[in-house]
């Protein structure tokens, strides 16, 4: 028995072993990065959509108070256009956050590695945490 090149061996293994450790997490680490980031862009696109929503109700109210100014004979053609064309763009806006959501919803359940039929998506429920530094 050779115990120089057994010696060698078993330290060759050992450095194997290491580097692959290392290899597996750098891997892991990557992953959870980009479903973080994917969590994050998701509750990003859902709240924008959210905003988009109220921003539309508000518009709408708007709207109404210009026709019923026009109607009691204060208003005009103009300011109901106005008002119809800002609730078409919020509108359009919102579809865009919707078809946002839709996408990161998306990309968060491929980060993952699982597939969702096209009419179903994952929600977020709340923001990541602030990063914190670790204390020992």
């Amino acid at each position: 028995m050779n115990s120089g090149r057994d010696w060698a061996a078993y330290r060759s293994a050992r450095a194997g072993v290491r580097a692959a450790s290392a290899g597996y997490e750098s891997q892991l680490q990557e992953t959870l990065n980009g479903l973080l980031q994917a969590y994050a862009d998701l509750y990003e696109v859902e709240v924008d959509a959210e905003n988009q929503v109220r921003s539309i109700d508000g518009l709408k109210a708007i709207e109404a108070r210009a026709v019923e100014r026009y109607q009691s004979g204060h208003g005009t053609t103009v300011a109901i256009g106005q008002a119809r064309t800002a609730v078409f763009e919020a509108q359009e806006s919102r579809n865009r956050a919707c078809r946002a959501v839709a996408d990161k919803s998306a990309a968060l359940v491929q980060s993952v590695g699982l597939h969702l039929p096209l009419d179903q998506r994952v929600a977020t429920h709340s923001p990541l945490p602030a990063r914190t530094p670790l204390t020992n």
